[in-house]
């Protein structure tokens, strides 16, 4: 959107992302502001894999973030198509590399449930499970303690606006 006359000017600096101030073709002083018309509505998920580590001393342990934990998951969006999005939890971990324990997986825009939730891991003899349905903008954490149908998930949700 481009804000021209001295009436927009405190309406662009109130609602502008970027003001641009240069000199147009015929050398006369310009300025530009632009309005960022990003859609509110896109949804993720946000996936935390564990390591399974069990400790029968303490009730409710949950291990650490596991290396090169895989996921992916089935979206159907807006116009009827199923897309697959796929992950890889903490997939290096030499030369000091500090990355988040979790993966955000952008879902796009969708008005339906995250259909089929995988997630695998390398050292177990049925390495992967799958979870249905999901809710989207939720997180998930992922423990795979013991053989696969001992796998946990639990999901977190917060039904509160964006904006708060």
């Amino acid at each position: 959107t481009r804000c021209s006359g001295v009436s927009w000017a405190r309406r662009c600096v109130q609602e502008t992302d970027v003001i641009l101030n240069g000199v147009n073709s015929q050398g006369k002083s310009v300025i530009y502001a632009y309005y960022n018309y990003f859609n509110f509505d896109s949804l993720f998920l946000k996936i935390i894999g564990l390591s399974g580590h069990d400790d029968s001393d303490k009730k409710n342990y949950y291990g650490n973030a596991y290396y090169g934990g895989s996921l992916s998951c089935i979206v159907t969006n807006l116009n009827g198509n199923q897309k697959i999005k796929t992950g890889a939890l903490l997939p290096q971990s030499a030369f000091s590399a500090l990355e988040p324990p979790f993966v955000i997986i952008g879902l796009g825009r969708t008005n339906n449930y995250v259909e089929n939730f995988h997630y695998g891991i390398s050292t177990h003899k049925n390495n992967y499970k799958t979870w249905s349905p999901i809710v989207p903008n939720s997180q998930i954490i992922v423990n795979p303690k013991g053989e696969t149908n001992n796998w946990t998930c639990l999901l977190y949700t917060s039904p509160s606006p964006r904006d708060s």
